[in-house]
């Protein structure tokens, strides 16, 4: 038997994410795009967050830089790059990728 919860809002979502104490894992902006991906997904998706923290990072322009060896002038450079590595996400100030 299986228990099911449907989660039907960013902010129940997050509440998943501080229950399972990795709620500063992702910025509020980059938790509200990773919701919309997994809901926009054909059927349903089960609810792992902590496999979700270890499939997607969320990095700035300098940490993007310093982590992959790279010199990249803007966000966009730097999203283009990690797009064709993975699927990313451009937020404001932030990329949110799969990890790869």
């Amino acid at each position: 038997m299986a228990i099911i919860e449907t989660i039907s809002s960013a902010s129940q979502f997050a509440n998943r994410f501080a229950d399972m104490g990795r709620g500063d894992q992702f910025s509020r902006e980059a938790r509200k795009a990773l919701f919309e991906h997994l809901n926009e997904m054909e059927g349903n998706v089960e609810l792992d967050v902590i496999a979700l923290c270890c499939e997607w990072s969320e990095l700035d322009l300098e940490h993007i830089n310093q982590d992959y060896s790279k010199s990249f002038e803007d966000l966009d450079e730097a999203f283009d790059w990690l797009n064709e590595q993975s699927f990313a996400i451009k937020l404001d100030d932030t990329i949110l990728f799969q990890v790869f």
